[in-house]
């Protein structure tokens, strides 16, 4: 093999490299998807007061809800809402969708427990 056609292979390989490099980056959306972190409700959890606030962030989503309810997202994927609870036990739904309608949903299981009131004189 002469330089020539040395130089031609190792082009070509650079050449393929950077394809390869340039597909993977206009894919990743499909192959890594959506990336959620949610802060403010625990599943399980019992709450003893009925406002709950719930955020988070939501990379390379299009489209969040709670329970039903869209949410406004920022730029950079985050997102809050503030529940009132209804005493005993509720669902709490969050879904997001990414532009290819790939969806995440988790639900959270939650129990609010008022406190009693108490009246003294």
């Amino acid at each position: 093999m002469n330089m020539k056609q040395k130089i031609s292979w190792g082009a070509g390989a650079l050449f393929g490299i950077i394809i390869l490099s340039y597909a993977v980056w206009q894919f990743h959306d499909i192959i890594f998807g959506i990336h959620l972190k949610i802060h403010g409700v625990t599943d399980g959890a019992v709450y003893d007061g009925n406002r709950l606030t719930i955020s988070g962030t939501a990379t390379k989503a299009r489209e969040v809800t709670l329970n039903g309810r869209g949410l406004g997202i920022s730029k950079d994927g985050s997102f809050a809402d503030e529940l009132l609870l209804t005493s005993g036990y509720s669902i709490i739904t969050i879904k997001v969708t990414d532009r290819f309608k790939k969806e995440e949903v988790r639900s959270y299981r939650v129990f609010y427990k008022p406190q009693p009131v108490s009246f003294t004189s």
